[in-house]
């Protein structure tokens, strides 16, 4: 028996397994869109009603109104202490009225009240008069004197501040009381003895610049100085009939300056110094 021999073309048995394979992929891709597409619509499907389920649960949880039915009782609820706050003013009211319908006034205490406190403004509106009526007359004596310009007369919280720059009252480095300022000197006591308050003290305070002294043989510093200076006018209000016990003297030397005696730089001030030598009659009523 003969054996057959089968011819195959090489060409067309690659181009066969080619389509061969070609459909087999074709195939298998074809399968797996197929599924990936059910998977999706599965998965679309499966939201759709997990989304459905919840809007049913939302729904069904709250009312329809309930955005309005909520603002509602937000404000109600704002505005529920205001009947409580007004229930708390009228039971408050009612019982002041209820206290003062049962309450006894004093009569007599009240007018002894009132009869003290009326006293004790007219007296301080007279001590106040007093204090502008002495005021007044002072400032007519420096007046009068032409003085002016180097005194002052002013009302401070402890009374009358009478303030005389040194140059009108002193020479340079001097206590001695000038000639010319004697007679002033006693129309001040003058008028303070005069005076509607008769329980006064008078202080007499002196004041010096900061320049120390030098060439006396009888103050050894600014201290001895402004405390002999204030001690020679006391001692002259003595000799006019002011009672020692309502006079005090004291001295400051440099101590209160009025303004700067020096510049930043450390340099005198010829027109602060003056201001600052000075003496002061501080005149109050006694409080002791």
């Amino acid at each position: 028996m003969a054996r057959q021999i089968l011819h195959i073309d090489k060409e067309a048995l690659d181009a066969l397994v080619k389509r061969k394979v070609d459909e087999k992929v074709q195939e298998v891709i074809g399968n797996k869109e197929r599924q990936l597409k059910k998977e999706i619509k599965k998965r679309e499907r499966l939201e759709a009603e997990l989304h459905e389920k919840s809007q049913k649960l939302i729904k069904s949880s709250e009312p329809e109104y309930f955005y309005k039915s909520k603002i509602q009782l937000q404000e109600a609820e704002q505005q529920e202490w205001l009947i409580t706050y007004s229930d708390v003013v009228t039971l408050l009211l009612t019982m002041f009225v209820l206290l003062l319908s049962i309450a006894k006034f004093d009569v007599v205490k009240f007018e002894e009240v009132k009869r003290s406190i009326d006293k004790d403004l007219i007296k301080k509106e007279k001590i106040t008069t007093s204090y502008k009526s002495l005021q007044k007359d002072l400032i007519k004596i420096f007046d009068d004197y032409k003085l002016n310009n180097s005194v002052s007369v002013q009302l401070d919280p402890r009374g009358i501040r009478i303030m005389l720059q040194n140059n009108s009252l002193y020479d340079l480095g001097s206590a001695k009381i000038k000639k010319s300022m004697y007679p002033v000197l006693k129309k001040i006591a003058e008028a303070i003895k005069s005076w509607q308050i008769k329980d006064y003290v008078i202080e007499v305070q002196g004041h010096t610049d900061n320049i120390p002294v030098t060439g006396s043989n009888k103050y050894e510093s600014n201290w001895e100085l402004s405390a002999n200076r204030a001690t020679n006018v006391v001692r002259y209000f003595i000799s006019l009939g002011i009672p020692p016990d309502r006079l005090r003297a004291a001295g400051y030397a440099d101590t209160h300056p009025l303004v700067p005696n020096t510049d930043e730089n450390g340099k005198p001030i010829p027109e602060n110094q003056a201001k600052n030598r000075r003496v002061e009659i501080i005149i109050e009523r006694n409080s002791e």
